[in-house]
């Protein structure tokens, strides 16, 4: 489904068809490379970097010294950009949203609450703490009642 921690790093496979995020919780997704659109090319090299707060340097990859400052530039560029489309501006925007706040992947409009709430009214608890552990939602467990935030179906 998708990280349930933030993202801590993002590399890109040589051919750029690919690019692998990790969380400081050991996992790692691949995902493809869902634009083809030489003008994106930019974004997606400064989403990586960002994502990654590394650069690519004559040696290797370098730590860039104005991560921060630069990763926040990247954010204004994305943050108004819409979600559920197959753009680096869409892909950049899912990167940096809260985890339990944006959809459950980049190409969804489903976001985590609504799939936390419809797992829990047909008693899949053990689905959602798999992909969301540590969501408010899940609460203790299984037996505890159902959030008032998942009553209702949205």
């Amino acid at each position: 489904m998708g990280h349930k921690k933030g993202v801590s790093e993002a590399h890109f496979a040589l051919d750029g068809k690919a690019v692998v995020t990790l969380t400081d919780d050991g996992k790692a997704f691949l995902w493809p490379v869902f634009t083809s659109r030489p003008e994106e090319a930019d974004l997606i090299a400064d989403l990586a970097e960002a994502v990654s707060g590394q650069v690519a340097g004559p040696t290797g990859l370098e730590p860039i010294e104005d991560w921060r400052e630069r990763q926040d530039r990247v954010i204004k560029l994305v943050e108004n950009a819409p979600l559920g489309e197959p753009t680096a501006a869409s892909l950049g925007r899912w990167l940096f949203m809260d985890p339990w706040e944006r959809p459950v992947s980049p190409l969804f409009t489903l976001t985590v609450e609504q799939y936390i709430c419809d797992a829990l009214r047909h008693k899949a608890w053990d689905e959602a703490y798999r992909y969301f552990p540590g969501h408010p939602l899940l609460g203790k467990g299984p037996e505890d009642p159902l959030p008032t935030a998942c009553a209702t179906e949205k």
